[in-house]
């Protein structure tokens, strides 16, 4: 829970620094790129996180990994996660920051699980009745499920909100299981 508070603390300061630079959108994408790259080289995040190797050679390692991929804010803050022995919160920074950034410009991530890819006509639709409904701009990221076999599952932040075929299957099921228990009763 303690790095929940650190990271968020750790990300509000990157994110106030952005805005006041009017780097954000350039930040976002920058954490994007060091996310990706520690979740393709999962040596490299062990580096990072190896308390018996020196903050000196971890720079170094930054410095030689990410110079030409990313902004000097976004490397300067990568230093200072590592001058403070933070390293273990750099995989939740991007999604901290993404959070902040969404919010300030009033952008909903929604995450749309189907059966089969949406159609151009689908996917508009959906974002036009979502926006309306929360009086935000829409991302959809879209997942495909076949167990689903039809209908769709929407994740809004924290609500999940299932439409799909196979959760009104279980849901039918869960109500003649529960039908016959009473009577049985």
């Amino acid at each position: 829970m303690a790095e929940i508070s650190i990271t968020r603390r750790y990300a509000q300061a990157l994110f106030h620094t952005a805005q006041r630079d009017d780097l954000t959108e350039k930040i976002e994408t920058d954490l994007e790129t060091v996310d990706a790259l520690l979740r393709a080289t999962p040596t490299l995040l062990r580096i990072m996180r190896a308390p018996t190797i020196a903050r000196a050679r971890k720079k170094d390692l930054l410095q030689k990994v990410f110079a030409d991929k990313i902004s000097g804010l976004a490397l300067r803050f990568l230093y200072l996660i590592v001058d403070k022995r933070r390293e273990v919160i750099l995989p939740d920074i991007n999604r901290e920051f993404r959070a902040l950034s969404y919010a300030q410009r009033n952008i909903q991530p929604v995450t749309v699980r189907v059966a089969r890819p949406m159609t151009a006509e689908e996917r508009a639709e959906l974002d036009r009745t979502l926006e309306a409904r929360t009086g935000k701009t829409i991302e959809i990221q879209e997942e495909i499920d076949p167990s689903l076999i039809g209908g769709v599952v929407l994740r809004i932040g924290d609500t999940i909100i299932d439409g799909s075929v196979a959760g009104q299957l279980r849901r039918l099921r869960q109500r003649m299981i529960g039908s016959q228990i009473i009577r049985e009763v």
